[in-house]
This record gives structure tokens, C-alpha cells and sequence, in this order.
């Protein structure tokens, strides 16, 4: 096992992924813990899985460090996850059996979040889960045993506070009296309560770490009244205070301190579970404040403060303005607020196992942002839950008092249904398929006589027809829309690069793995919306197309490139057309679509149009036929650079504008995010012109459009390559360059 290059190791490897081959624990471990190197990510859950389903007593403390040992990042960890969440499901009758290894898995994971102290909020997050899983008590008791465990090591991890420092600048002694410094409005006790907790617990240091990415803050970090603590708000049973912490030298740091004063030990800590276990992120939203610590002895815990208020100020705010264009902003920001607030519903019913929702649906105790392509979604207070009885009296509910609510109070923000945003909303959190499902359901436990039932049979007619607009795309349709209104005769040049805008602003790339008619699906709604009914709807196949089945890029410019050659396109058309295959073509650049044999079928590709030093044209695409490939061989060749080309190798050339190959490049896949670019050339006659930087810097955009991330190459002509960004890499055995940072 020690040399993956010898004849026997693939039989050793399946001999220690086998643990019925002996019935002692003893050998087991040992054959588990030579295997464990070479097992990763879901090959290291199944041999995981397999040894612990043999034999429960296998996770030892030995075993279980070397498990640790082992692993970095979170593939391990999420495995580890997956065995847990497999096993409780499994449960006959929520009873947890004398002999199951499921409390040798949270302790596993206790162990992990001691070790890897990074991990630890993620590791917190999974254990929390299960102490909230109430019909299994015994399983809550395992869960908050572990969670105790791994609160006490981390906490020996992070020290004991340092009660006195020595100021670098006098070498005077001081204490945390001495940086503390109140706001006059705060009462003597809570000053005595918070200083006494700052000054005789980590309290500080902790919040820090888990709020701010790992960074470690002592009292010498941070100068003499460095820390200042303001009132925020009061509610029944806590008081929160923000706390400004100024350092010497990693900056600043702000968080919320909460005091409490009517919880229950118990009932505190099950708001804190609560807290913990909604703050998952989803979609880049947490839906709360993220949590930082709890230290019963002094009632008190942490949170991240980030500075917001609820839409209720902000539409107050903005109403007060009493302006046209104020106005204007809240009618359409309307149905922004109502998706978000609608996904962020029923977000949390799903968090909860569709067993709770918030009581409180109202205007007043949601936050998000004033502008529809931000992210920051969060429920102000999460205390008032209530069991749901179904989906159908939440949205019924959310709409009461959510949109009802607030259009009795603003009667700008009317502007007839916004059922389809919150209908929307269910299928951006449960997905198409499942959203339908449960919107089919809500028409089932309705009469025809209320309103939900008509708008839910009218929403799925609709999405049966046109199909889903996710929330980013959406909006920014709807901004192109609005932008287009107030500049009707815009060149088409403006068009193109307020279509970049958009697709940038709004992040809509992030979308495109889980919507591939992304792309299309947004030039159909902006600058194809004045085309023929014909072709609008031969696009709109397109984007059925792309959304049912998978296309790579090159299958996309072929289905795209069919439009061509069915239609009799505009100018307007041409020149989208393009852009849409090709996301990297500036407003200005020239482009256009050509045919090419590849492998006996008819491909098509975008020719973009570049000009040397010397201002002459030349293009840049793919061969369109082998005596092209035979000519860039040739050309290698004459450079005194022997290449071999094989059947997995693409091609990309320059053409002069006599219609002559003039260099190229050509390259391999090695996975979904990596490709391998062997060798670029340019014809002797040639050089020196900037042709090569036109091929590769085209090159480099072709795979930013095929979502690649890593270019690698050999470490043959370095200095050449470091002025493309190209970079020594200890994953890598030549340069890399990373496509995401540029």
C-alpha cells in the first residue's frame, strides 16, 4: 500500500476495503486505518460506511484521530455527514438501538470540530440539526452530548482571556476596564454584566474567530478604548448592544452582544439551536444573523452585526421622500420584496422539516435589500413559531399580512396580483419539479371559490406554457425593460453592453448550471422581443431544449446557429445572435457564425474578428476542415516544434485575411473545469505582431464561456507564459492559470 506504482497495490486495496475478513475488531482497525489514505470524499463514506455497519466498536480514540488526521477541507467531513443522516433515517420506530455506531459518529464529528477549528461552525451546524430532532430523544441526548464536547474543546483550543496586557507603545499595564469604553444610556447593571463577561471569558475572541473568517484577537491586540459599546435595541426577554472593537493591527470588527434577561436556561438554549440550524446558507442567503457563542454562566451570547433595517423603515423611509421618483422605486421594487420575503417563508417551513413557520409574515420583521440584484435576506426574529398545518395556509397567511399589510398602509405599492411572485418564490426554494407539486397541492385543499386556488391554476397554466424566469433573470429583464423605455433609439452597441451590465450585476453565470437557457432565455425577453412571432419561438425551443436535455457550448452555438440559417435575420439579429453564443464579444467587436465539418456531422462556430499591430485583420476560430488541422501541423513543424496530434485534441487558428492559416493553438480536456493547452504558434512571417496574444487571450474566453476555471500547460517557454498570468501551481506538474480571477 505504501507504493500506488506496484503490481499488488489494487489488490491490497481491495483486500482492506473488505472488513468481513476477520472477525476481529482488533485487525479490523487495522485494516481500516491502512486503507484510510487512499479512500476520498464519497470512496471514503461507502469505506467508512462498510466497516461501521460490520462493526460498531471500530471508532476508537486511535481510530478516530487518524480520521481526522487525514482529513482536509470538507469532503470528508459532508461524508462523515451523509453516513449519519443515512442512519437515522433508517431508524425503526425513532428508537435508537443499544448497538447502533451512531454515537460514535457524533463524536466523530465532535473530535473533527475540536481539531479543525475552522470546521467548527459547519460541524456545529450538523449536530445542531439532530438536537432538534424532539421525537427521538435519545438521539437528542447523543447530539447534545457531542455539541458539549466540542464546545469545551474548542474553547481550550481558543485559551483563557487574558485578564492584564502590557501597551507596546508606554510598556503601562492595563485591563479590559481600561478598553471597554459605554455609551452613557446603558444602565450600571448591564455595564457590570457585560464587563465582567468580557473580562472573565474568551467571549470576545470567540465571536471574532467565528464571525470574521478566523482571525485571533487577544486584549494586547486592541489599544486602550478600543472597544465601544452602544445600545441597539431592547426586546421582552433580551437586550442586544453593539459591539466596535478597534485592534492595533487586523483592523475592526463589529458584533451584536445580546444580554438575556427572561429566557430559560432551556428555553434560551433551544432559540439558540434554533438560530444555529436556520442560518444554513441557501443560495447565499442565511436568513438569520449568523450565531457566534453562548456563555450561560454570564447570560449572555454573540452574533455578527451587519447594519440594516427592516422594509417596514424602508418603505416608510422612502415614502417620506414624497417624490415621483421615490415612489416610482417602491412600485417597482414590490415584487422584489414579495419573492424574497415569500422564498425566505418558505425557506424557514423547510428548514424546520415543513413542521414550522414564523407567526410574525409582516413587513416589520424581515430585511432585504433596497436593490433586486443584492443578496442579505433575513428574518428579524424568529422566536414566535408556530406549528403549519400546510403550505396552502402559509402562503394564505404571508399573503394577509405580508402583501395585505403593507398595500393597506402604502397604496403605491398596489399593482393588481402578486400571487405569481409568491407561487415563484415555492419553486426557486423547493425547485420546478417539486414546486409544482406542491402547488398542484394547494389546489387540491382548496375550493375553486378562493382566491389562491384560481391564482395557482392560473400560475401553472402560465409556467406550462413559458416555462420558469428564475428570481435574478427576472428582475433583470425587468430592468432591461425599464431601461429600454426611456432609451428607445439606443445603438445597438449600447444594447449589447447594457446586456453585459446586467448579466454581470445580477450574477446571472451563477445561474447557468442549474438553468443552461439562462443566456438565451435572456436575449428572448430584452432584444429579441420586437422580432417575429416566428422566431421568438423557434428561440424559445431553444431554451426548452437547453432546459430539458444537456448541451455543452459547442452543442449550444450549433442549436443557435440553426436560427440562421432558418431565417432571414435583421441586422439587430445577426449581431445578437452572435453575442449570444459568445458571452465574451465586446459591443464593438465583429463576429459571426460559420459552418464546420466535424466528425461526419455539420458544426457551427463564432469567427471573431481581431486586427495585429500593424491594424490588418485577421480571424480567430475553429478549422473548418482537416487540410486546416494538416496546415497548422506544418506550421509547428517549420517553427522546429514536433507535435502530435491525437483524436482528443480542439483546434484553434488564426486566418489572414487572404483566408490562410497563420497559427494557432490546440488543447485537451482533462475535466469539467480543467483543460490542457499544449502548444500556440504563429507562422514565421508573422511574429511579432501580436497575433499569439490575440489567440490566446480569444482562447482564454472561449473556456470562461464553457465555464472552465484552470488552464494548464507545460513548463516549456515560461517566461512567455507568466505574461498570460500563468502561475508555478503545487497541484499542477507545469503552470496554471486560474480563469476565475481575471
Amino acid at each position: 500500500m505504501a507504493d500506488d506504482n506496484l503490481p499488488l497495490f489494487n489488490l491490497a486495496k481491495d483486500i482492506v476495503s473488505r472488513p468481513k475478513l476477520t472477525l476481529s475488531t482488533q485487525a479490523r482497525r487495522m485494516l481500516f486505518s491502512t486503507g484510510l489514505p487512499y479512500f476520498k470524499g464519497e470512496a471514503f463514506r461507502k469505506f467508512l460506511s462498510d466497516y461501521l455497519k460490520e462493526d460498531c466498536a471500530l471508532l476508537n480514540e486511535e481510530t478516530t484521530l487518524q480520521i481526522i488526521r487525514d482529513a482536509k477541507g470538507d469532503e470528508n467531513l459532508e461524508a462523515i455527514y451523509k453516513i449519519l443522516k443515512t442512519e437515522v433515517k433508517a431508524l425503526v420506530d425513532n428508537v435508537l438501538p443499544t448497538d447502533s455506531f451512531i454515537p460514535s459518529l457524533f463524536n466523530l464529528l465532535a473530535e473533527y470540530g475540536i481539531h479543525h477549528p475552522t470546521r467548527y461552525k459547519r460541524v456545529r451546524q450538523l449536530i445542531v440539526r439532530y438536537q432538534l430532532t424532539y421525537h427521538i430523544p435519545a438521539l437528542v441526548k447523543t447530539a447534545h452530548k457531542a455539541r458539549i464536547k466540542m464546545l469545551d474543546g474548542f474553547r481550550r483550543w481558543l485559551g483563557e482571556n487574558q485578564p492584564v496586557a502590557v501597551d507596546v507603545e508606554t510598556s503601562e499595564e492595563y485591563e479590559w476596564g481600561e478598553v471597554i469604553t459605554f455609551e452613557e444610556e446603558i444602565s450600571s447593571e448591564d455595564r457590570a454584566s457585560i464587563l465582567a463577561g468580557i473580562s472573565e471569558s474568551s467571549i470576545i475572541r470567540e465571536a471574532i474567530f467565528l464571525l470574521s473568517s478566523g482571525s485571533m484577537v487577544r486584549l494586547y491586540d486592541i489599544p486602550l478604548g478600543g472597544i465601544w459599546v452602544s445600545f441597539m435595541e431592547e426586546h421582552p426577554n433580551e437586550t442586544f448592544y453593539r459591539l466596535s472593537v478597534q485592534t492595533r493591527y487586523q483592523g475592526s470588527y463589529d458584533l451584536v452582544l445580546c444580554l438575556n434577561k427572561k429566557f430559560t436556561h432551556d428555553g434560551l438554549r433551544d432559540e439558540i439551536n434554533w438560530l444555529i440550524h436556520i442560518s444554513t446558507s441557501k443560495s447565499g442567503e442565511n436568513l438569520v444573523d449568523n450565531f457566534g457563542g453562548y456563555w450561560q454562566a454570564y447570560k449572555m451570547w454573540t452574533k455578527e452585526y451587519l447594519p440594516s433595517n427592516s422594509i417596514e423603515k424602508f418603505i416608510e423611509r422612502t415614502y417620506r421622500k414624497n417624490s415621483a421618483e421615490a415612489r416610482k422605486r417602491l412600485y417597482f421594487l414590490w415584487p422584489f420584496f414579495v419573492w424574497s420575503a415569500a422564498w425566505a417563508h418558505v425557506q424557514f417551513w423547510r428548514r424546520t422539516n415543513f413542521t414550522m413557520e414564523l407567526a410574525d409574515k409582516s413587513i416589520g420583521n424581515i430585511v432585504i435589500p433596497s436593490h433586486d440584484y443584492q443578496t442579505g435576506i433575513k428574518h428579524i426574529s424568529i422566536q414566535n413559531r408556530v406549528k403549519s398545518t400546510n403550505l396552502k395556509m402559509l402562503l394564505i397567511d404571508f399573503h394577509k399580512q405580508f402583501v395585505e399589510g403593507a398595500e393597506a398602509d402604502h397604496e403605491v405599492l398596489r399593482q393588481g396580483s402578486v400571487w405569481q411572485f409568491i407561487f415563484s418564490a415555492v419553486l426557486n426554494s423547493e425547485g420546478e419539479e417539486r414546486g409544482i407539486e406542491l402547488l398542484e397541492d394547494v389546489i387540491g385543499a382548496s375550493s375553486e371559490a378562493e382566491e389562491v386556488h384560481r391564482e395557482a391554476q392560473l400560475y401553472i397554466k402560465k409556467y406550462q406554457e413559458n416555462g420558469y424566469l428564475p428570481k435574478r433573470l427576472y428582475f433583470a429583464i425587468r430592468r432591461f425593460e425599464r431601461w429600454s423605455l426611456i432609451n428607445k433609439e439606443a445603438a445597438l452597441s449600447a444594447q449589447a453592453r447594457t446586456l453585459n451590465e446586467l448579466y454581470d450585476t445580477y450574477r446571472l453565470i451563477d445561474i447557468e448550471k442549474k438553468y443552461p437557457e439562462t443566456r438565451p432565455n435572456f436575449f428572448l425577453h430584452t432584444v429579441f422581443t420586437d422580432s417575429s412571432d416566428k422566431f421568438k419561438s423557434a428561440l424559445f425551443n431553444i431554451v426548452q431544449k437547453q432546459h430539458d436535455e444537456y448541451y455543452s457550448a459547442e452543442d449550444g452555438v450549433a442549436l443557435i446557429s440553426q436560427l440562421k440559417n432558418e431565417f432571414e435575420l435583421t441586422e439587430k439579429e445577426e449581431f445578437f445572435l452572435a453575442r449570444l453564443s459568445y458571452r465574451h464579444l465586446k459591443p464593438e467587436d465583429t463576429a459571426e457564425f460559420i459552418s464546420l465539418q466535424s466528425e461526419g456531422e455539420q458544426r457551427a462556430d463564432v469567427v471573431i474578428r481581431l486586427e495585429d499591430y500593424d491594424g490588418l485583420s485577421y480571424l480567430v476560430r475553429k478549422p473548418v476542415s482537416p487540410k486546416e488541422i494538416s496546415r497548422l501541423h506544418q506550421i509547428f513543424m517549420e517553427a522546429q516544434m514536433p507535435v502530435s496530434f491525437r483524436p482528443e485534441h480542439k483546434f484553434l487558428v488564426a486566418i489572414s485575411e487572404r483566408g490562410h492559416v497563420i497559427g494557432g493553438l490546440f488543447y485537451s480536456y482533462i475535466d469539467d473545469q480543467t483543460v490542457y493547452m499544449e502548444k500556440i504558434v504563429v507562422s514565421n512571417r508573422y511574429r511579432r505582431k501580436g497575433i499569439s496574444e490575440g489567440v490566446m487571450q480569444e482562447f482564454f474566453n472561449r473556456m470562461r464561456s464553457e465555464h472552465i476555471e484552470t488552464v494548464t500547460t507545460g513548463f516549456f517557454r515560461p517566461e512567455y507564459f507568466y505574461r498570460f498570468g500563468f502561475k508555478v501551481e503545487r497541484k499542477y506538474s507545469g503552470l496554471a492559470k486560474d480563469l476565475t480571477k481575471d
